[in-house]
């Protein structure tokens, strides 16, 4: 799992470690591409699920909505 800006430079992600497959299955299977709305013990969210490439590799990106409407 990286943390930063998957638009940005490749040198700019961090590398946070892994997440179980299982756990990775259950965030798709509860988010879809496009803008999506969860409330996690009663925070809401509002985000965004993209499909994009980091280091030649097919990865999925989550980020604020807002983050994917700026220019």
């Amino acid at each position: 799992m990286y943390i930063g800006d998957p638009f940005g430079s490749y040198n700019d992600l961090r590398s946070v470690g892994t997440i179980w497959a299982s756990l990775a299955d259950e965030i798709l299977r509860l988010t879809r591409a496009g803008i999506n709305f969860l409330e996690i013990d009663g925070q809401p969210y509002r985000f965004v699920r993209r499909f994009t490439h980091i280091a030649s590799r097919g990865a999925t990106a989550f980020a604020p909505e807002y983050r994917f409407c700026v220019g």
